[in-house]
């Protein structure tokens, strides 16, 4: 969509290309412009070639455009954690999975802080937006495994920042974030609220409701489930 709108779209990935969670991502991620691929690992593995950090490179070779959107797909966090970071981020130490997780999400905070100044040195740079696609129930020793779910496993982080100059010109969508700081939201809507910050309309797919940015996007604490809607979430 972003490329129909004008955009030049970038894909960079430390995520298997082909496996049995990974392939309908990439088939999306292969109509990109310009496509960065850093794991070449294949099949239900979560095993990489290198830390996130090498994702940063692919700044370096960036045929900057205009208007562009870049989307990063890290490892982050998934398991085994203390595969997840380089011996010099084990401040927690390593005798139990909640002190690896914790040096897994120092390790994590540490890439997207070095993403973040990276995109801020490109021109016209607008604004970055982060979230995951799920949570782990770290404590409960339960991972993400959806046959054992607790809510815990949906409470994701999630956030957004802009540029003065986007904020200036998007007062309205900067407004309305503001007043939805507190609401309930899911990453599956991240497809309408992305539309809107990228200034891209469609009649067809574009859901107000669903969008963070619109006034009138519903937060009914009761409509937002998971696992196909079998489950509600947690606060």
């Amino acid at each position: 969509m972003a490329e129909a709108a004008g955009y030049e779209t970038v894909w960079i990935s430390n995520q298997v290309k082909y496996g049995a969670f990974d392939t309908p991502v990439s088939v999306i991620a292969n109509e990109a412009n310009q496509q960065y691929w850093y794991n070449d690992n294949r099949g239900e593995t979560t095993a990489t070639n290198f830390y996130d950090e090498k994702l940063l490179d692919a700044f370096q070779n960036l045929k900057i455009k205009d208007k562009m959107l870049i989307v990063v797909h890290l490892m982050g966090n998934h398991g085994a954690y203390d595969n997840r970071y380089p011996k010099e981020f084990n401040k927690y130490g390593n005798d139990n999975n909640l002190n690896k997780y914790d040096n897994s999400i120092l390790y994590n905070d540490y890439v997207v802080k070095n993403i973040f100044e990276n995109s801020c040195k490109l021109p016209n740079f607008q604004g970055m937006v982060y979230f995951a696609d799920h949570a782990d129930a770290v404590q409960q020793g339960l991972s993400h495994d959806a046959s054992q779910y607790v809510p815990s496993m949906t409470h994701i982080p999630m956030y957004m920042y802009f540029s003065n100059q986007y904020i200036d010109s998007h007062k309205e969508i900067f407004n309305n974030l503001k007043k939805a700081e507190n609401k309930m939201f899911t990453n599956d809507l991240v497809y309408n609220y992305m539309l809107s910050v990228l200034g891209v309309y469609d009649e067809k797919s574009y859901e107000g409701t669903n969008d963070l940015t619109n006034a009138n996007y519903n937060s009914t604490e009761s409509r937002f489930r998971t696992l196909h809607g079998k489950k509600t979430i947690g606060k």
